[in-house]
């Protein structure tokens, strides 16, 4: 695993319209969450899925929002599924993606 405390997965996920970075981690002694920040041009919105890589998530960032579903796939061809309402400023828009991701990885 990439991150420092060699439990944790660090994901960016994109398909050039928008990208996602994922944290997969402990959250306590015995449950993990995924943080989440969804990034679409200068946008960027954050929330949790906690003791899941799947479910509903809620993101804010900014004055915009998303409400929908995310789905993590860790296994070999790392992948995320994102379905909802994305709402940026007065425009509304309805997404559903697939997009491929990359574990990054760093040195500390």
């Amino acid at each position: 695993m990439g991150a420092a405390a060699r439990d944790s997965s660090w994901l960016l996920c994109e398909n050039g319209k928008l990208a996602v970075n994922t944290l997969e981690h402990r959250s306590g002694a015995t449950s993990r969450q995924t943080d989440i920040a969804l990034i679409y041009g200068a946008n960027i919105l954050t929330g949790v899925v906690k003791d899941t890589s799947k479910g509903p998530v809620s993101l804010s960032g900014g004055g915009s929002s998303f409400k929908g579903t995310v789905e993590v796939d860790y296994g070999d061809d790392y992948r995320l599924t994102i379905k909802g309402r994305l709402i940026l400023a007065d425009e509304k828009f309805n997404i559903s993606y697939v997009l491929p991701c990359k574990e990054l990885e760093g040195e500390l």
